[in-house]
């Protein structure tokens, strides 16, 4: 199989399979923390077997100063955002939020998996395959959303296409993935405050 070819393939394995099986139920929702992790660990060995440096990943600390101000902002739109759509839809704020999981530092974890696969492996993969930047942001944005399909409101689709496009454009141009990790932990912070999750 050509290389091209290999990488569409775990594309379509290790991004859109679980996620229909997951959503027709053919795996549990509860589940998908497990799901995440054997793709992780799989998409790390890809990324061992191919030699990939910590840097090309987004592992940085060189462009933190440069980047902070663009991840700021994200973090701060993104925050305005769910809470106007919040309001909108007359969502109310969760104020027993101590009893979910995500507020004892899984979002911190969760929030990392997600920006490793999603900008770490998957936007680097479709920049070089499409040769498109793009048309690679609008793809991975895509993927990103239709994740968040196994979650009960399906509202939360096109906020996350648009979260999607913006902080790919903003990995695209400053690639941290600590920054990266830290803006989508608070976006996830604020959508499940909200309801949204």
């Amino acid at each position: 199989m050509n290389n091209q070819l290999t990488k569409w393939v775990q594309i379509i394995l290790l991004f859109l399979l679980p996620i229909f099986l997951i959503y027709f139920k053919i795996l549990s929702f509860s589940i998908r923390l497990l799901v995440m992790a054997i793709v992780i660990i799989v998409i790390i060995t890809i990324l061992v077997r191919e030699k990939t440096t910590s840097k090309q990943i987004g592992f940085r600390t060189d462009n933190i100063l440069k980047a902070l101000p663009f991840y700021s902002a994200v973090t701060i739109l993104s925050i305005l955002s769910i809470t106007i759509l919040a309001k909108l839809f007359g969502m109310q704020f969760i104020t027993n939020w101590r009893g979910y999981y995500h507020f004892y530092g899984v979002f911190l974890l969760l929030a990392f998996a997600e920006v490793f696969l999603y900008l770490g492996f998957l936007l680097p993969r479709l920049k070089t395959l499409l040769k498109n930047p793009w048309t690679a942001i609008l793809l991975t944005s895509a993927i990103f959303s239709i994740m968040h399909i196994v979650y009960p409101n399906n509202f939360f689709l096109i906020p996350a296409f648009l979260f999607g496009i913006i902080i790919s454009t903003t990995y695209h141009f400053r690639p941290n993935l600590v920054l990266a990790t830290l803006t989508l932990t608070i976006a996830n912070f604020a959508a499940v405050l909200y309801g949204f999750v």
